[in-house]
């Protein structure tokens, strides 16, 4: 294991019940988290990325493989015993308590003196900017203060790797995003491996220095945010990161770093991507490409890959979204800047190009 290895997961397998009535959690998951990094799993509901989360922590335990903690196997060892705490999403604070004592806890329940309790305890309090608050109860605090002090709670015993299991989801849209800046500030304060749990994609992105995407207890692609964003390994990783437009075609012909495919309505594009070795001539696959990689355009512009109908076309604010049916049936999703909008030449029922870049474009096999 290398020095700077927090966890390393070694082809960790779990189901839940036994026989023909066992239901695989996690299949094979092989994972190093480094110290010091900001890890998120990623993932829909149901995908694994909780339990793979509890096995670390030691509420679930595992059939097949191990856990090592710097060094340390953590298998079988009961979760008071582990070096880790976790940030549930519901922050299970004690009403009867004060902040203070809310946070001093779990230092109690270790058995530390009164005034290492409360030194520790005022130390949390001010590194999640709650010090006024101490003498408060929980019920007087808005949900964002009550998820810093469920925070500095599971912070104040200096565990080696901090679990948060989907903490933000109880926040609003504009708290979820100040709460984003506040955790990553404050795992890059203390130095600290922080392993997040989320569905939710644009938190993953923010916050991450990596990203595991799981899906039906698999790993699907490892990586950088940037990363998992431009480079997706599979259809499931494109769809599921952001939006994307899959474009099912059939590979006629790759040569020289060009792939010439032909959409399901029978037009041909040719485009030059990158084939890895799962792409085959005659193969089925889908063209992801994303829709701010899209430039509508005049039909008869001599960059157009794609031409169509515009079906609906949304203004969001920043940006606009034209909806586009190309004369193959194929339906794709362009977002344009203010500036690249003209609402006159993209209204519905318009017939428009579509021109993009094939350094955008990725050839995902099915």
């Amino acid at each position: 294991m290398n020095d700077d290895t927090a966890i390393s997961i070694r082809d960790v397998t779990k189901y839940y019940g036994s026989g023909a009535d066992a239901v695989r959690a996690l299949h094979g998951i092989d994972i190093s988290i480094r110290h010091n990094e900001f890890f998120t799993l990623l993932g829909p509901s149901g995908c694994g990325k909780t339990t793979l989360l509890r096995t670390i922590g030691g509420f679930e335990d595992f059939q097949q493989g191990e856990i090592i903690l710097y060094g340390e196997s953590i298998k079988g060892l009961p979760a008071n015993k582990r070096p880790v705490n976790t940030v549930f999403q519901h922050y299970a604070l004690f009403p009867h308590m004060t902040i203070v004592d809310n946070i001093g806890f779990g230092l109690k329940m270790l058995g530390k003196p009164e005034q290492e309790i409360r030194r520790r305890s005022h130390e949390m309090l001010e590194l999640v900017k709650l010090e006024e608050f101490a003498q408060r109860k929980p019920d007087q605090l808005s949900g964002g203060q009550q998820q810093r002090v469920a925070l500095a709670r599971a912070l104040a015993p200096a565990p080696k790797v901090l679990l948060l299991d989907e903490p933000l989801s109880a926040l609003d849209l504009k708290l979820r995003q100040a709460m984003r800046h506040e955790l990553r500030h404050i795992q890059e304060a203390l130095a600290m491996t922080f392993i997040f749990v989320t569905h939710d994609q644009q938190e993953a992105l923010t916050m991450s220095d990596r990203i595991a995407v799981m899906s039906k207890g698999e790993l699907q692609q490892i990586g950088p945010p940037e990363d998992i964003y431009n480079n997706p390994s599979n259809v499931f990783v494109a769809d599921f990161i952001g939006e994307t437009n899959l474009v099912p075609v059939t590979i006629r012909q790759i040569s020289d770093g060009q792939a010439r495919c032909v959409l399901d309505g029978g037009e041909t594009i040719t485009l030059n991507v990158a084939a890895g070795a799962e792409i085959r001539e005659g193969g089925r696959a889908s063209l992801s490409i994303r829709p701010e990689h899209m430039e509508v355009c005049p039909e008869e512009s001599g960059s157009v890959q794609f031409s169509g109908t515009v079906t609906e076309r949304v203004f969001l604010g920043n940006d606009a979204q034209i909806v586009v049916e190309t004369a193959g049936g194929a339906t794709l999703i362009a977002r344009l800047q203010l500036e690249q909008w003209n609402p006159a030449d993209t209204g519905h029922g318009k017939r428009v190009g579509i021109s993009v870049k094939s350094d955008f474009v990725k050839l995902l096999a099915h």
